[in-house]
């Protein structure tokens, strides 16, 4: 039910492209590898590709890469 929310606020797209045509999975901003935690408040809505190559990584550093 929280996930159907999170997907509904961010309009059904991926929350870092934008995209809507492909399938969305959940991504923690803050990495749980990086201690973030599993709440909604972490989590945004990011299609495959953003959502692997993200990985990981910081959302700051992701950002500086993917615009690089």
């Amino acid at each position: 039910e929280q996930w159907r929310h999170i997907v509904i606020a961010h309009n059904g797209c991926c929350a870092y492209c934008g995209r809507s045509d492909l399938r969305l999975t959940r991504d923690h901003v803050v990495p749980i590898a990086r201690g973030g935690r599993d709440e909604p408040g972490n989590v945004v809505p990011a299609c495959q590709p953003c959502n692997s190559s993200k990985h990981a990584k910081p959302l700051e550093q992701w950002l500086k890469i993917r615009a690089a």
